[in-house]
């Protein structure tokens, strides 16, 4: 019995609380039960959530090989940026509602945008990176600036 009357709190959160204390103090002062989420955008009238995609990278002499997971995003929505040394990926999820449905959301998010930043190495050709989206995968290609062979100098005296 006693395991019983504590078992309620073995689940217990404070945050949530917090969370329903902040949801309820918006909603009281007229304002959007989300608007102190800074994980959001407000796109073509739709909240979408924000998020990282999982990613994979592998190297070789001539290249390095970028995988991106984004679901829902086709090669028209994405968007990718390189200032500098930093490459930007960011992409929106397609609409997938059919014909003839609302798409005011009312529970959950209504979409997803993905984003993440990377900071590239000084010995990639910025130049000659190749993006294939297919079937939610985004396939980054950079190749490496092909470097000359070191060789040895012969040094003469007098």
């Amino acid at each position: 019995m006693f395991w019983q009357s504590i078992r309620p709190f073995r689940n217990w959160n404070p945050w949530n609380d917090l969370e329903q204390i902040s949801t309820r103090l918006n909603r009281l002062i007229g304002g959007d039960e989300d608007m102190d989420k800074d994980n959001t955008d407000m796109v073509a009238g739709q909240r979408l959530a924000q998020c990282s995609p999982r990613y994979a990278y592998w190297e070789n002499d001539e290249a390095v090989f970028l995988a991106m997971e984004m679901p829902g995003v086709n090669e028209k929505s994405l968007e990718i940026d390189l200032q500098g040394n930093t490459l930007s990926v960011s992409g929106v999820m397609d609409d997938f509602l059919p014909e003839g449905f609302n798409k005011d959301c009312r529970v959950g998010s209504c979409g997803r945008k993905y984003a993440r930043q990377f900071s590239l190495g000084d010995g990639l050709n910025h130049d000659e990176i190749k993006a294939v989206m297919k079937d939610g995968l985004l396939r980054l290609t950079l190749p490496k600036i092909k470097t000359t062979a070191s060789r040895r100098i012969e040094v003469q005296g007098d």
